[in-house]
This record gives structure tokens, sequence and C-alpha cells, in this order.
């Protein structure tokens, strides 16, 4: 019998051969609307799910020590990217990427002759990773997402103030759209007038920087009735709708399909 870690990396590199891989879809809403119950979903964040119900992180650890960590994030990415031709017009998909999918040019030319405008690249791995780690440094890092920031497509920081002291050197030295708030101060952040404020200055800093702030882990009323009230304006959580298969997203929130062809 396997033990983890085999069983780990057996998953992964079947994923990358092309089973055992899917893709879960989380909504992301316009908040005030959602609360007003109009049309909110503005877009949606693809997660990675793997055969037997393995944690991702898992698994994404197993493929990178042995060697086709790439390989595997370029396999979820093409995925998350073939839902362009199935969501309603307007409807961007996230897709997650570390700084070492990011600086290795894969994921540059998967993208290429896609409708880019809705594809926003989530970089995870904050803080020593993509400030100091592997990818190269600040300046590779900064230059490749610029790259693809000039394809049309818009860079998310994830994580933001969730944990890492380097979290905002990220926001000095790297270029990006939208800011993502992780879970750790957005829990209970209508108990805690700090976190409030953090989250607020975050809001300035990006619209300052002509970006938008995204609320992760939204998990009760009472955070999502704070979070508007400081004027965020986005946000996902389990308390606003939980992952799924596309097709379940698609019967949730209808709307018009766009064109089959991409530009």
């Amino acid at each position: 019998m396997q033990n983890a870690t085999g069983t780990a990396f057996t998953i992964a590199a079947g994923a990358v051969e092309g089973s055992g891989l899917t893709m879960a879809f989380q909504p992301i809403f316009e908040l005030r609307a959602l609360v007003l119950g109009g049309q909110a979903i503005v877009g949606c964040e693809a997660l990675a799910r793997f055969e037997g119900g393995h944690q991702p992180d898992e698994i994404f650890t197993a493929a990178q020590a042995a060697g086709f960590g790439i390989e595997l994030e370029r396999r979820a990415a093409q995925l998350a990217l073939e839902s362009l031709k199935s969501l309603p017009a307007g409807i961007f998909v996230s897709i997650n990427a570390s700084p070492q999918l990011a600086t290795s040019g894969a994921l540059l030319e998967l993208l290429r002759g896609r409708d880019t405008a809705r594809v926003v690249v989530d970089l995870i791995e904050g803080g020593q990773s993509a400030i100091h780690g592997p990818a190269g440094g600040s300046d590779r890092l900064a230059l490749a997402l610029a790259d693809l920031q000039e394809l049309g497509v818009r860079i998310a920081l994830d994580d933001t103030l969730g944990g890492s002291s380097d979290s905002l050197a990220e926001l000095v030295l790297l270029p990006f759209d939208t800011i993502k708030v992780d879970r750790l101060i957005i829990r209970d952040v209508d108990k805690h007038a700090e976190r409030a404020a953090q989250i607020s200055a975050l809001m300035q800093l990006a619209t300052a920087s002509g970006g938008d702030v995204i609320a992760e882990g939204i998990e009760t009323a009472d955070e999502l009735a704070a979070l508007i009230d400081i004027g965020i304006r986005f946000g996902q959580g389990y308390h606003l709708a939980r992952p799924g298969p596309l097709d379940e997203l698609l019967r949730e929130f209808p709307g018009p399909r766009p064109e089959s062809s991409t530009r």
C-alpha cells in the first residue's frame, strides 16, 4: 500500500496526463447588489479538485517536489480557461498561479488567443515565495506579471495581509489590478475594529492605484454587512456560495452565453 506521499505523487502524475483532475467554481459577487437581490455575480474562482478528495495543496506540493509542479498548474489553468466558452458574457474566471508558473512563460502562451479581458490571474504563494523565492526575485516576477497585463489579463494578489510579513512588499513591488483580502483578516471583521481599519486601508490603496478589492472567505451575514459598510464592493465565501461544478453554477446564475469564438 502506498503511503500518503506516494499516493499524492500518483494522483499528481495522473492529473498531468489528463485524469483525476476537475475544477470547481466559486462565484464572486458584487456585495451590495447581492443583498439587494439583484444579479450580482461578476466572476468565479476556478479551484482544482482531485480524485479521492485529496487536498489540492498536498497534490501540488507533491508535484513540485517531483519536478513537475508547473506542468500540473498549467493543466489546471487550461481546464479553468475552458470555462470561458460556457460562462455568461461579462463573467470573468479567476485562475490560481504560483510565481513559478507566472515566470515560466507557460501561462503566457496558454492565454494567447483567449478572451483575456475575462481572465484574472490570482497570484498565490505570497510573501517570501513571491518576492524572494525560486521564481527569480521580484524584478523577474514583476516583468512576467506586466507581460500578462499587456495581454489584457488582470492580476490579483492573493492572501493579502493573510499571514506573511512580506504581503505589503508585494503591493509595492508587484503590478496588480486587484487585492484579495485573506480569510484570516475577514474573519469576525464585524467584531474587530482593527481588522476593519486594515481592510479600509487596503481598499484606499487599491482605489488610488485604480484597482479593486475582493474579500475572501465571507462566512457570516455579520461579516458581509461589515464589509459593505467599509465599502468593499466584491467578495466570495461559503456564506454567499460554495464552490461547485460549472454546470451547477450556470443553473443557479443563468445569463446570456458568450459567442463561441474567442478573440
